[in-house]
């Protein structure tokens, strides 16, 4: 039986865009510096993208090779969790 289901309007109980950002870009590091985006650019060209769009336009504008795209995103995913998980155990 479900008790109670919990419904996260972005930043109302995880602000989470600075957490996809961090994880997007620890990703990209990992596979040269050369694709990391600053914070400002973000906002102005990225938030609120999938990861899948994000990384076709840095395809687009940085030459991110796009066999690399699944390696990219599932690593980001992984990043996105262990925030995650660090995060709410400094809560508890």
């Amino acid at each position: 039986m479900i008790k109670a289901i919990i419904f996260d309007l972005d930043g109302v109980l995880v602000e989470s865009k600075d957490i996809h950002f961090l994880a997007l870009n620890k990703a990209l590091k990992e596979l040269d510096s050369k694709y990391v985006i600053t914070y400002d650019e973000h906002l102005a060209k990225y938030d609120g993208l999938s990861t899948k769009v994000k990384l076709i336009k840095l395809n687009e504008e940085k030459k991110l090779p796009k066999n690399t795209f699944l390696t990219i995103n599932k690593r980001k995913q992984e990043l996105t969790f262990d925030i995650l998980k660090k995060s709410f155990l400094r809560i508890s």
